[in-house]
């Protein structure tokens, strides 16, 4: 899994925790996500996304059935 986090997402550090809260949310998916390649794309707004939101539209993203947030 890759994510792309483009410097208008934030510092250094608000990207690495994006990162971060991306990769644990993903955890308890990875058995879910059959092999291959994947990129998820963070906008700026990523930050200020409650970890509850980050794992109720994670599975969404993967499937392709979540809408952009405004």
């Amino acid at each position: 899994m890759a994510y792309a986090l483009p410097r208008k997402a934030g510092t250094a550090v608000e990207r690495n925790r994006i990162r971060r809260r991306l990769r644990a949310a993903m955890g308890p998916l990875e058995h879910q996500v059959p092999p291959g390649w994947y990129l998820i794309g963070v906008t700026r707004p990523a930050r200020e996304i409650s970890w509850q939101d980050v794992c109720t539209d994670l599975p969404g993203v993967l499937t392709g059935s979540v809408e952009r947030r405004p």
